[in-house]
Order: structure tokens, then sequence, then C-alpha cells
């Protein structure tokens, strides 16, 4: 999931992730809100421009954690071999184990 672009309206709303959050509350699990920067421009590009997002788009129940740092410089490289991945890929550091 991610929180939508700026003025966009075509993404999943906070209330679609209702029912997983008290679920997950009822069994003492804090969930959170985990996103990655992207890499073009626009709102998204930067941790703070995206939770200005996430909060006008009404992202507010839960922390939101950045898996690959405030600007997404936290990432590892990751090498894979096939045609259209030559350069590998670089997912986000927290989530590359």
């Amino acid at each position: 999931m991610h929180f939508g672009e700026h003025k966009n309206v075509t993404f999943l709303t906070p209330a679609t992730y209702q029912g997983v959050i008290e679920y997950l509350a009822k069994r003492n699990i804090e969930p959170c809100y985990m996103e990655t920067c992207v890499l073009y421009g626009g709102q998204r590009y930067k941790k703070e421009l995206h939770e200005k997002t996430a909060a006008a788009h009404g992202f507010m129940q839960l922390p939101i954690v950045f898996a690959d740092g405030e600007d997404g410089e936290q990432f590892a490289g990751v090498e894979i071999d096939r045609v259209n991945f030559a350069d590998g890929c670089r997912p986000a550091e927290m989530l590359s184990g």
C-alpha cells in the first residue's frame, strides 16, 4: 500500500485498513505503516514531504516507518542474474534482512 500521490484520490483510504488495525490491536500487536521513498520527484521522494501527503490523505492512526531512511538513502544492493536487472536492485535496507 501507499498513501497516494499529492492531490490524487486514487488510493485505498485509511478506513480500508481499520479492520486489520483493530485485529492486531486486540492481539496486543502494535502495527505501523511501512513505506519507502520513491526514486522520482513529487511529494513521496523525501520522508518529510511524504508524511505531509500521508497526513493530508488521513493516514494518522498509526506511526509511519520509512524502511529506506529519510531520503531513500538506506538500501541494500542485491545482484540479480537477469537481463532486465543488469544493475541489480536496491531494496530498503530495513527489509533486506
